[in-house]
């Protein structure tokens, strides 16, 4: 899913006027904040708001780099938990665009249960095993998930 020959496309929204006039434009910057560009888009009755708006003035729409988004995302690091509720917590797993070509799609938020029962796990272990016991284990949890975490953190689009 890294490795696409010819990069990345990112989302954009433009709107043109038959005279040419450009009513309305956004583009998705790939950041954290926004999933790498995988997050929410601008609200369409927004976007039709500043279309209707933008018809009788003059000039072409400027960039809109603060739109009315359709819901908000989630944080960075709550994604990269979901990831890794994915890939059931050893090395994160990403969610696959293959909707519709027979292959299994989940979507971020069936996730929960296993957030859920993770931590409940951890909770567990931590009443019923001596400190050291559940430190060692959440030490080598660590081990073996932090360099899962440093790829996909690296492979996922940032850009300042």
């Amino acid at each position: 899913w890294t490795r696409h020959p010819n990069g990345y496309y990112q989302p954009a929204i433009v709107a043109i006027s038959k005279e040419g006039k450009i009513l309305y434009r956004w583009r998705c910057v790939p950041r954290y904040s926004n999933l790498s560009g995988a997050g929410a888009r601008p609200a369409a009755d927004y976007v039709w708001q500043q279309i209707q708006a933008h018809i009788e003035t003059s000039g072409d729409a400027i960039l809109d780099e603060d739109p009315e988004m359709t819901s908000k995302d989630f944080p960075w690091p709550v994604f990269l938990m979901f990831l890794l509720a994915h890939g059931w917590f050893i090395k994160p797993r990403v969610f696959p665009l293959e909707r519709g070509t027979g292959s299994k799609w989940r979507h971020p938020k069936k996730m929960i249960p296993r957030l859920i029962g993770f931590a409940s796990a951890w909770i567990a272990a931590a009443a019923a095993l001596p400190l050291h016991w559940f430190l060692m284990g959440a030490a080598l949890w660590v081990v073996i998930a932090t360099p899962g975490i440093i790829d996909i953190h690296r492979k996922f689009q940032h850009i300042r």
